[in-house]
């Protein structure tokens, strides 16, 4: 009885001891299972914020989609309209096409008429070269004797001022001694009575006047002369220079009808027709430098247009080198050009449009 009890009392305690071992093995696996989770719920928080952060940004994302499906719908808008312009400017343009066709049979018609004229050019130009020479001949002669003439006149001139002054020298001479003449008359007056007692001295100042007078006479007779040659030499000028100033207008009439010849030479000359000039030039666009090679006539219209944006976005941008309607609208025109107001930008290609724009103008003049 006391060893079942033992016995019983050891099988509690074992028992006991197992529940103690298996609450200190469910305390040790909960312990790790806490830390376990604690780590679970901090990577689930850092999972919650990175999911809050991307929805927000997911948010702004979408906001921005809904911003250019915005933008999209407003450049549908303007694609249809553009559509709408361009189906105008077609019919335009086969209008213009219609009216060129009839201006080119009318060309034609001129250019036969102007062919079957030339040969009559050819020979107004002939007839008029020789009259040319002519004229040109006719000026270098009347030119020497106006060369001859203004020599001849200068050695006039020269000596016209050489007789003025010996004129003036005799001049003064004379005044000089009709002054001594009358100082010696009134010295031959004062001393009148005395000249009556000296006769000698008498008739020694009368010899000194005559002589005066003779010379005074003398000198008078070459001043008359001098005066008339002068006025002979002042005629001849004249008349040279009368000569001079109608071989002058002779010389501006001959070479008014010289000039009139060479206008109308050039005009009868034909006038070759200018070659159409081909440029090319290159502005940055959206991503890539834009070429554009352009061919002008010879009022600097544009004939023909050629756009190389392979660098651009596909899509977008590379349809500029594709679309008929963009690139018609350059035709005819002359440059610079203004974007909007000359030529339209493509819808959704603007940048790439004005890059265009832009090469052609650095080609302007």
């Amino acid at each position: 009885m006391s060893e079942a009890k033992n016995n019983k009392k050891n099988i509690n305690l074992i028992l006991l001891c197992a529940v103690l071992l298996v609450a200190v093995v469910l305390a040790i696996m909960l312990a790790t299972q806490r830390s376990t989770l604690n780590s679970q719920i901090a990577s689930l928080n850092e999972e919650l914020t990175t999911s809050r952060t991307s929805w927000e940004t997911t948010a702004a994302e979408k906001e921005e989609l809904q911003a250019q499906l915005s933008d999209v719908e407003d450049k549908l808008k303007e694609a249809n309209t553009s559509l709408e312009e361009a189906t105008t400017r077609s019919a335009e343009l086969q209008t213009q096409v219609d009216e060129l066709t009839t201006t080119n049979a009318a060309l034609t018609e001129e250019l036969t008429a102007a062919t079957s004229s030339k040969d009559e050019a050819q020979k107004t130009v002939t007839d008029l070269t020789a009259t040319k020479a002519d004229l040109e001949k006719q000026v270098a002669d009347l030119t020497e004797k106006v060369t001859a003439l203004e020599a001849e006149k200068k050695t006039l001139t020269e000596e016209s001022a050489a007789k003025d002054a010996t004129i003036a020298e005799l001049t003064t001479k004379a005044e000089t001694d009709a002054a001594t003449i009358a100082d010696l008359q009134s010295k031959a007056d004062t001393h009148e009575a005395a000249a009556t007692a000296s006769g000698e001295n008498a008739a020694e100042l009368t010899t000194k006047v005559t002589d005066l007078t003779a010379q005074v006479e003398t000198l008078e007779a070459e001043k008359k002369t001098l005066t008339e040659e002068s006025a002979a030499k002042d005629a001849t000028i004249a008349e040279l220079n009368a000569k001079a100033e109608t071989d002058a207008a002779t010389i501006a009439d001959l070479q008014q009808q010289l000039t009139e010849a060479q206008t109308a030479s050039v005009a009868a000359t034909p006038t070759p027709a200018a070659e159409p000039v081909e440029k090319t030039a290159s502005a940055k666009g959206f991503t890539s430098d834009v070429k554009v090679t352009v061919t002008l006539d010879a009022d600097g219209k544009i004939t023909a247009i050629k756009v190389d944006a392979s660098g651009e976005t596909p899509g977008f941008g590379q349809r500029t080198m594709e679309d008929e309607d963009f690139l018609a609208q350059f035709i005819g025109k002359t440059l610079p050009l203004t974007l909007g107001e000359d030529v339209d930008a493509l819808s959704g290609a603007t940048v790439t449009s004005t890059a265009i724009v832009e090469a052609l103008n650095s080609l302007a003049d």
